[in-house]
């Protein structure tokens, strides 16, 4: 009984045997076929699945690494949220937040280094560029000394966890002269000054120390201070080992104390210390800030769409229909590259949600070309001072920038910006002691303007349209600059408008607390915050194209022929043909992404007798585009006389699916392969009810 078990047990192998070699020959031919149509067809490429960097990122959900930190990106973050980055340098990935301090934090410490030297560039590290043409060679994680002039790093529990609750590791621990990048490895007590490069990515720098530093702000700002910067007990590298894991923890700063110390933040226990301080010699953690880093970028004054634009100064009519109600965009000001946020609102106009921050410590020569300066008045060049000792005056411009970063909402980034009087404001054009009428120029960037205020102005339609204005618009209470200081942060905003109430005063947008009055006033030797909103009424340069290149009718014909203009449909006053204005069910006027469409129906061009037209488009601003199309009687054709080859009936007509059918996928190939599969599971099914019988033959 045995024996005949086991025999039926080896014949049982053998047939597997050759199932399994008939199994993966089908499979092998499978796999063929299915790999032919993958490789064939279209992907669209995805940052986050491999690790390609994205060095053009303007957003975080652009960026894909570490290195694509920059200040726009840094800018689009949300505070208190944890995002993942990639370091290009060894594909380590860490976790990432934006603190109320504004700055952006590693939530883990830094991890570079292996069993062999590293080659550091300042292409993906913070390196210094005129030593060694930016190089570095990190040194392997070994057992080392402690030591001033070397680098030495050891790595050999960098995956441990310390905190197994969150899984904090302790990654990598580095004396001063590795941290520093090779820049900061002089002997004992000889070092002045602070860190300026180092191992951290490119783009990011460790953080300041000591009194007045990034760690004692960070850590001041939250209570949980260790868990928000999920700060492991580390411990310390020193005399050859580990030690303290558990412990304690130190991470390094770029600040120097003394000529033998640096600062370090010190996690002792429960406790917190960010101004501990000690030699240079220990092997202690490191984490990273990000730098404010501004891309070359340029502006598209082409776009048609916001996604398309670039700058506040590439806004035109077709952005802005392209925008959705009520969301939130980013755009730089090309004049100093600062990012503002911006939204088209229910009162269809489109609204600045920061303070502005034009201006600072060098004066700014202002053009026509990229503000609303006035183009009559010196060329429409106005020269915005720089920030400095202020006068309280109606008649010179002044600005402060003081204030410029502070934020004054930390849970929502609610910065201070700038404070301006009205001459500043105004780019120059109302500096009057006594003024009259509305302000038409200002210091926004071109394409847009203050809004108006008082009664029936901007400011009051917009706070009745929001029950909470302030949060529509993302007030902050950044106070005002009088008397040569700012005052009232915290308290109210003040926002100018470009309304007059009566020579000494404006109009401007007051938050005091939770209240708004869109109608307050005050006078113009006062510094107040400035807001924008979009001063177009339609866009581009008028140029046009038939669609299809077809501006010719033929009677009888299905169809339509289609103007397309680039300018806003929403500026249309008129469409005329011939001089004859057309009525609604002659045409149809369309919104092509922010483009006109002229839609002239076939009903109304069959009405009209053979010849050419005259078609014009009148916009608001006077703006006339004209163009021509004919309407042509359909040709009627000869018959063809003489025998025509009869069509074979062997021939294979291929439909035409948009696909290659050379290269890529398209008629026979896509059904060979399809046929291959097909095959072999069928091949593997019988396969598979064979063996089975055969089996359960042996078996009886």
């Amino acid at each position: 009984m045995r024996l005949k078990r086991n025999n039926a047990v080896f014949r049982l192998r053998a047939n597997t045997k050759r199932a399994v070699f008939w199994g993966l020959a089908v499979l092998i031919v499978s796999l063929v076929g299915f790999a032919s149509i993958v490789q064939n067809l279209h992907t669209e490429k995805s940052y986050a699945v491999g690790t390609d960097c994205n060095p053009d990122a303007m957003t975080i959900d652009d960026a894909v690494c570490l290195q694509d930190m920059n200040y726009y990106v840094k800018q689009t973050m949300i505070i208190d949220t944890q995002y993942e980055l990639v370091d290009s340098r060894d594909q380590q990935i860490y976790k990432i937040a934006k603190l109320v301090d504004g700055n952006v934090w590693f939530l883990d410490n830094l991890k570079i280094g292996a069993e062999d030297e590293m080659l550091l560039t300042n292409n993906d590290t913070n390196t210094d560029p005129n030593v060694n043409g930016g190089e570095f060679v990190l040194p392997a994680s070994a057992a080392g000394g402690n030591t001033y002039t070397a680098p030495v790093i050891y790595v050999g529990n960098v995956d441990d966890a310390v905190d197994s609750e969150n899984g904090w590791m302790i990654g990598g621990y580095y004396n001063y002269c590795a941290a520093s990048a090779g820049t900061y490895c002089n002997e004992d007590e000889e070092a002045e000054g602070d860190a300026m490069y180092d191992i951290c990515p490119a783009g990011w720098r460790m953080p300041t120390g000591g009194v007045g530093g990034e760690y004692e702000a960070v850590t001041s700002a939250y209570s949980n201070a260790i868990n928000v910067l999920q700060l492991p007990l580390s411990g310390r590298y020193y005399d050859g080992a580990p030690g303290r894991i558990g412990e304690d923890g130190y991470f390094w700063s770029s600040t120097n104390r003394d000529g033998r110390r640096m600062y370090y933040l010190n996690r002792s226990g429960s406790s917190l210390s960010p101004t501990g301080s000690y030699r240079r010699d220990r092997g202690y953690s490191m984490r990273c800030v990000a730098k404010d880093v501004r891309p070359t970028m340029s502006c598209n004054s082409s776009a048609k769409t916001i996604d398309e634009a670039v700058c506040m100064q590439d806004m035109n009519a077709m952005v802005k229909d392209s925008m959705a109600m009520d969301e939130a965009y980013w755009l730089i000001d090309i004049r100093d590259k600062e990012a503002y946020r911006v939204s088209k609102l229910q009162d269809g106009n489109i609204w600045m949600l920061d303070n502005l921050r034009l201006g600072g410590e060098e004066t700014l020569t202002l053009t026509s070309d990229d503000t609303n300066t006035n183009p009559g008045l010196n060329n429409g060049e106005f020269l915005l001072p720089a920030s400095g000792s202020w006068e309280d005056t109606y008649v010179d411009a002044q600005i402060n920038a003081s204030e410029k970063d502070t934020i004054q909402d930390s849970s929502n980034d609610w910065r201070v910006g700038n404070y301006y009087n009205y001459c500043a404001a105004s780019a120059g054009t109302y500096c009057e002691s006594d003024g009259e009428g509305d302000a038409e120029y200002d210091i926004c960037p071109s394409n847009w303007r203050m809004p108006t205020g008082g009664n029936g102005g901007e400011y009051q339609t917009i706070a009745n349209l929001y029950g909470d204005i302030a949060d529509t618009l993302k007030l902050p209470l950044s106070g005002r600059y009088y008397s040569g200081a700012s005052g009232r942060i915290g308290d109210d905003g003040y926002f100018w408008s470009s309304t007059n109430r009566d020579n000494l005063r404006m109009y401007y947008l007051n938050r005091a607390g939770s209240s708004i009055s869109p109608t307050g006033s005050y006078r113009r030797d006062r510094g107040y915050s400035m807001r924008c909103v979009v001063g177009i009424k339609e866009t581009g340069s008028g140029e046009f194209e038939w669609k299809n290149d077809k501006n010719d009718f033929i009677k009888g014909d299905d169809g339509d022929l289609v103007l397309i203009i680039d300018l806003s449909p929403a500026a249309v006053l008129s469409v005329k043909v011939n001089d004859v204005e057309l009525e609604a069910g002659d045409y149809d006027l369309l919104n092509g992404d922010g483009a006109t469409m002229i839609v002239l129906g076939q009903s109304y061009l069959n009405e009209l007798p053979v010849g050419d037209y005259q078609l014009s488009v009148l916009y608001e601003s006077g703006t006339v585009i004209e163009t021509e199309f004919s309407i042509s009687e359909k040709s009627v054709e000869p018959e063809d006389e003489g025998d025509e080859e009869p069509e074979s009936e062997d021939e294979i007509v291929v439909p035409d699916t948009g696909m290659e059918t050379q290269d890529g996928l398209g008629g026979k190939k896509i059904d060979t392969m399809v046929l291959a599969i097909m095959v072999g599971i069928l091949v593997s099914i019988v396969s598979g009810i064979v063996l089975i019988g055969r089996y359960n033959d042996r078996r009886r």
